[in-house]
């Protein structure tokens, strides 16, 4: 039985130069290149590698060599193990990732009763909308009609019991027909 093994190093490699590495493993994987380059395992023939890419075989291998094909230097990192560890790092590469702070704090706004189309006054702080309709008359099949930073028809409409909950809102309208539905709202705020 193998005994668990796992050992990263980086190289940086002249353009055209090469460099073998002699370690026993059953895996490889390249955490970090500049660019692309080529390996060749034991005796077999070289091909490309890039960042991100791993290698795996039942077996093991015991030489890696690790070839620059470009006119630039370039720097590889490249991780090697044995024995079922497994290198379960992300590696992203020309992709732009949003972020955004997700601590944060849901407070109530208001339950207004709607008769017309209002306007229900928000707090700038409201990163995101929390409606729930409800009914407290005589018609069931009322809808709420719910319109956003003044778009002049419905953006979406709720029966009773039913939520949405939206984002960007900058300014708020609901509407009924029958006076006969009531909205409780909530915002949530971004804690700073």
């Amino acid at each position: 039985m193998n005994r668990p093994f796992y050992k990263s190093d980086k190289w940086t490699l002249a353009p055209g130069e090469s460099i073998t590495v002699a370690r026993t493993a059953d895996f490889l994987v390249c955490l970090d290149a500049d660019a692309e380059f080529n390996i060749q395992i034991d005796n077999s023939p070289e091909t490309e590698f890039a960042k991100g890419l791993t290698y795996s075989t039942a077996g093991e291998f015991t030489s890696v060599r690790i070839v620059n094909p470009s006119a630039l230097a370039i720097t590889v990192k490249m991780g090697f193990g044995r024995g079922g560890i497994r290198d379960g790092r992300m590696i992203l590469e020309g992709v732009s990732i949003k972020t955004e702070e997700r601590r944060g704090t849901w407070s109530f706004i208001g339950d207004p009763i709607i008769d017309t189309k209002e306007e229900i006054a928000l707090p700038l702080t409201a990163k995101k909308l929390m409606i729930n309709a409800w009914q407290y008359g005589p018609y069931p099949d009322e809808e709420l009609l719910i319109y956003i930073n003044d778009m002049p028809v419905a953006f979406h409409s709720l029966k009773a019991n039913e939520m949405v909950e939206l984002t960007d809102v900058e300014r708020l309208h609901l509407q009924t027909f029958g006076n006969t539905m009531r909205a409780n709202i909530a915002g949530f705020s971004y804690v700073v």
